[in-house]
């Protein structure tokens, strides 16, 4: 049968010599609470079954009880298997664009129009429609150290061309770049928005995550800076890495004795090791997903409450790292071992909340593993305090299958301003979450 059936699923039946009146019940098996029986022998679930969220003894999907039929002095029995079956519930996915070279991120301006960045520089605008790609620029590598980490279109996109990018060259740097007289991408006016001194050039970010809000503020995790002695900064003071900020263009640039620093930065979190995406929530909260040694996870970020302490270096997950931390650490709000040969997932990619027409989409936190896995946490279930297990999110992989290609390495997950998700492939791909 296939998933959120109501109503009867099965019909038992049973015949008496003496013609005796039949009556049905449930007599046992292991998933016997899931169900109903009438006495005329009409077997129902209590709650439609859910194949994401499997509610069975072994979380297979083969609900199994055991009915009895009676003429009130002999009865027999019969053990029944009810396989519950996948619906892709609205969820149709199909890929709009392949071809680009290791890929680490994209950007939503429009349905049609992305930006991609790929990992040794290239920037590129993607034109939906017509399926043409047009580089924008490519950052020079002069010293065989470049890596983009991540892109973020502006608001002003359409009317400027203006774009965020994270990356290494060896120094870590946010920059923004912009449409020139002359019409080529360039660096814009007031750069750097966030750099990484000369002195600590050794140091470099473990990925990171950038987002432009409706008002324009600049969101940017950056992840870990780890220098040639491998020694963590997501606690330090001094530097950016490891840490979340929201940034915002000052009203007068070039107010006080020196020029720069240019954005007003406000730190809302530290304790990061490899942000992979996010999002903002209606109520200006941030869901950020970050990768640890083991642990994957997703963090509950508050930029109206003092800086969160997510942990990094003295937990990984719900692993203590290190002796004596710091009272204040937050626990992550999911949290699932990623890393081994006993994890059946990996590490964490994305995610995005999505609001488009797909029903069974709304409300739920989307994130990934970098095998191809496709979950969605319902916000509902998410409480500052508690930490989930993956259990939790459902399982959406068989809903994703694409028309075309395969989602085998998911290096982004992302949402437009109306709530349609797009994810973004390791092999260059891009696909998009259209209603069926």
């Amino acid at each position: 049968m296939s998933e959120n059936s109501a109503g009867a699923i099965y019909l038992a039946a049973a015949t008496d010599p003496e013609g005796n009146a039949i009556t049905f019940s449930i007599a046992g098996g292991p998933d016997v609470s899931r169900f109903n029986i009438t006495t005329a022998g009409q077997l129902s679930f209590k709650t439609p079954p859910n194949y994401e969220l499997p509610d069975d003894a072994d979380k297979d999907n083969v609900y199994r009880v055991t009915l009895a039929a009676s003429d009130g002095r002999a009865s027999s029995v019969l053990d029944l298997a009810v396989t519950v079956t996948n619906d892709p519930e609205g969820v149709f996915v199909r890929r709009i664009a392949t071809g680009f070279a290791d890929p680490v991120d994209v950007s939503i301006v429009n349905a049609s129009t992305l930006l991609v960045a790929e990992r040794d520089g290239n920037v590129f605008a993607f034109d939906v429609p017509s399926g043409r790609k047009t580089l924008l620029i490519r950052i020079p590598d002069s010293l065989g150290s470049l890596e983009l980490h991540a892109i973020a279109a502006s608001k002003t996109y359409a009317n400027d061309g203006s774009f965020y990018l994270l990356y290494s060259n060896p120094l870590t740097r946010i920059e923004k770049y912009a449409r020139n007289s002359s019409g080529a991408t360039a660096l814009a006016s007031f750069n750097p928005v966030l750099t990484v001194g000369e002195a600590f050039s050794s140091y470099r970010a473990e990925r990171g995550w950038l987002h432009v809000a409706d008002d324009g503020d600049l969101f940017a995790a950056m992840g870990d800076g780890r220098s040639l002695t491998m020694e963590s900064e997501a606690q330090s003071g001094r530097l950016p890495f490891g840490k979340l900020f929201r940034l915002r263009l000052k009203p007068d640039p070039y107010a006080g004795a020196a020029v720069g620093p240019f954005y007003l930065s406000t730190q809302l979190a530290k304790g990061l090791l490899s942000p992979q995406g996010g999002a903002l929530l209606a109520d200006g909260r941030v869901l950020l997903t970050d990768r640890g040694n083991v642990w994957a996870e997703v963090n509950l970020v508050d930029p109206r409450q003092p800086p969160a302490n997510l942990g990094w270096p003295y937990k990984d997950g719900s692993l203590l790292l290190k002796p004596s931390p710091p009272a204040n650490l937050v626990d992550p709000i999911l949290a699932y071992e990623a890393n081994g040969d006993l994890s059946p997932d990996g590490q964490i990619v994305g995610g995005a909340v999505s609001a488009g027409p797909i029903i069974s989409l709304r409300d739920r936190f989307l994130f990934a593993d970098q095998r191809g896995a496709i979950f969605a946490l319902p916000l509902a279930a998410i409480k500052l305090g508690q930490t989930l297990g993956l259990a939790a999110a459902e399982r959406r992989t068989a809903d994703f299958a694409p028309d075309q290609g395969v989602i085998n390495g998911p290096r982004a997950l992302k949402a437009d301003a109306n709530g349609i998700i797009y994810i973004l492939d390791f092999d260059g791909d891009i696909f998009r979450v259209d209603a069926r």
